[in-house]
């Protein structure tokens, strides 16, 4: 079984196109893509910044074909539109790709701890709808335990930046000097609640929240000494911030040109800037052509996450090291789980051959009682043994992990004996009930 990766992020696609592949509904999204016929075991990663689907299949070929496949026919894309912006990475390489996303040495800010629940969500989620295997199982639980030890042995989390951090940066910056400024956060979720906490710390901000859950923007808005207004009056709100920052599950624009005239009758007066955290995109990007008029997506905010790296990077070694390690302890597992199995079938058949040569060579052999023919077997089955801890010790050198599977097919091929009827069994073997 092969382990295969296929993907999109902030290093291959804007997010324009990253928008149109994000998966909102993973439960869905997996029950489909496990029912392809060369797809054994899926998890979906998706956010913001990145959409990735990691597979176990028995042809990588195929196997990532269908994942193409699922993506253009899910999404209605025309794969041709996307082909130059995925990646594809197959056995060692999609571990180590893993492990990387999970210790933020792929992310669009070095350090960032926020892909690690990620992660781990997509895996939850992927487990509870029984799209994974015991191959995807062992791979995200160590890549968890890579997280947690990163973040307990590192300090590249430290002085960490977000989207949300930035975000909150930016408008202080732009607030500065501002007696006071109103900002308005659509949606109450994580993202929110972290953009929430930030803006209360400054004496000059009033929050106001609004969600299609009222609950929700009450509970939000009462933990910071805010405001909340219903949804549907949103774009009324709107024209009385100054900052809105915004950050839903919709998959489509819930500020849109339809307040073109009156953004455009208050900026004669005031600016106002729209912090768009969501993917896909809730901001139509059309409305920045308004004079006073400011619209950040995530990738605008890029530019502004390099800032204090220097140490984060200092501690790239020692997440590297951890990685090292962890790695090893899953291929030694993945080692087992595809080798031991074959070696298993081979000891099997050399048991059997064995059978069959001796019940062939009987006659020669003269009368033996059933003591010495049990010696005769366990010297055959010692010396199968010895073939197959051989075969195992010379494995152990393979530096290239993902030949194994290669490897145990071949074998499993060169071992295959051609043994009597029924499958084997041989008559000297049926005759003493063994």
């Amino acid at each position: 079984m092969h382990t295969i990766l296929l993907g999109i992020n902030h290093k291959t696609a804007k997010v324009e196109t990253r928008e149109k592949v994000h998966f909102n509904d993973l439960e869905n999204a997996l029950t489909e893509l496990i029912s392809y016929p060369h797809i054994n075991g899926t998890v979906i990663l998706s956010t913001c910044n990145r959409v990735e689907i990691y597979a176990t299949t028995k042809d990588v070929e195929k196997g990532l074909n269908e994942i193409v496949d699922f993506i253009s026919e899910y999404h209605q894309i025309e794969t041709s539109d996307l082909e130059d912006q995925l990646y594809k990475c197959t056995c060692s390489e999609a571990v180590k790709h893993l492990f990387h996303v999970i210790s933020s040495l792929d992310s669009m800010v070095l350090g960032e701890m926020q892909i690690q629940g990620q992660v781990r969500e997509a895996y939850k989620i992927a487990k509870a709808a029984n799209a994974t295997d015991s191959i995807l199982n062992k791979l995200f639980q160590t890549a968890i335990q890579v997280g947690k030890r990163i973040r307990s042995e590192t300090a590249i989390g430290e002085g960490a930046v977000s989207v949300g951090s930035v975000a909150v940066d930016v408008i202080k910056e732009i607030f500065s000097e501002h007696p006071q400024f109103n900002a308005l956060l659509l949606g109450a979720g994580k993202m929110s609640e972290l953009t929430a906490k930030s803006l209360a710390r400054h004496p000059n901000c009033n929050i106001t929240v609004s969600n299609r859950s009222e609950e929700n923007a009450k509970e939000l808005a009462q933990k910071f000494d805010g405001r909340t207004i219903p949804f549907e009056n949103r774009n009324e709100e709107i024209m009385k911030s100054d900052v809105v920052v915004v950050s839903t599950g919709a998959q489509k624009y819930i500020i849109n040109t339809d307040i073109k005239d009156q953004l455009k009758n208050k900026s004669k007066n005031s600016s106002t800037y729209f912090i768009d955290l969501s993917v896909p995109r809730n901001v139509d990007p059309a409305l920045a052509e308004i004079d006073g008029v400011h619209v950040y997506s995530v990738d605008s905010l890029k530019q502004l996450m390099q800032s204090n790296e220097e140490k984060r990077k200092s501690e790239v070694d020692s997440v590297i090291e951890i990685i090292s390690d962890l790695t090893k302890d899953y291929y030694d597992w993945y080692t087992m789980q595809t080798v031991v199995p074959v070696m298993k079938d081979i000891k099997h058949n050399f048991h059997d051959l064995g059978l069959r040569m001796l019940n062939s060579h009987l006659a020669e052999l003269g009368d033996l009682n059933d003591s010495q023919i049990k010696s005769l077997e366990g010297l055959m089955d010692s010396y199968a043994s010895r073939i197959i801890k051989v075969i195992m010790k010379n494995l152990q050198q393979v530096t290239d992990q993902s030949d194994l599977a290669t490897i145990a097919k071949s074998l499993k091929h060169t071992f295959n004996m051609n043994l009597e009827e029924k499958e084997g069994k041989c008559p000297y073997h049926d005759s003493h009930g063994n």
